[in-house]
């Protein structure tokens, strides 16, 4: 289950750095040039793209490095069809903490759809609109598969999110 919202984020991430990288170097030699020739726009432009830059561009950065941090364990997941903690740890070289903290990342920023999460070692991929009517009691209003807000409907409950159906046990 490839989400692209993920990809798509560490694209989005790495060209926003990459502007405002590009920013703190030409902002620096347009304040003089700008100020020096008398085009004070010029000179405004600089400013303004010196301060972006330079308290942009470390942020940026950390958060591309935070997204592509996790790539090693999305990819497992998601292309390979690795579910177990122990082994995501052990292919990647990290501690089984470290990957469930990764795990968990992924699932609640959402780049990890279709999964539901034990919190210990295992992954379970959820079938998208699966009836989970006797499962679960849905009128809390979250999603015990993924998290997300649930819609309520007449006589069942739907998640937009991953697609799992529930049966209404109380009126809303």
């Amino acid at each position: 289950m490839i989400n692209v919202r993920y990809k798509q984020a560490i694209i989005r991430m790495a060209v926003i750095a990459s502007v405002l990288s590009l920013l703190l170097i030409c902002g620096v030699p347009l304040i003089p040039v700008g100020f020096s020739q008398g085009i004070i726009p010029l000179g405004v432009f600089g400013i303004v793209f010196t301060v972006l830059g330079f308290y942009g561009t470390p942020l940026a950065w950390v958060a591309f490095s935070k997204l592509i941090a996790h790539k090693g364990v999305y990819s497992l997941i998601a292309e390979d069809g690795v579910y177990s903690i122990t082994a995501i740890s052990g292919t990647l070289g990290m501690t089984p903490k470290d990957a469930r903290d990764s795990v968990t990342y992924l699932i609640n920023k959402r780049y990890l759809s279709g999964f539901t999460f034990d919190g210990a070692d295992t992954l379970t991929p959820v079938r998208p609109g699966r009836d989970n009517a006797d499962d679960v009691d849905a009128s809390y209003g979250k999603c015990p598969n993924c998290g997300a807000t649930l819609i309520a409907e007449e006589n069942k409950t739907h998640c937009p999110y991953c697609g799992s159906v529930f049966r209404n046990k109380h009126k809303w």
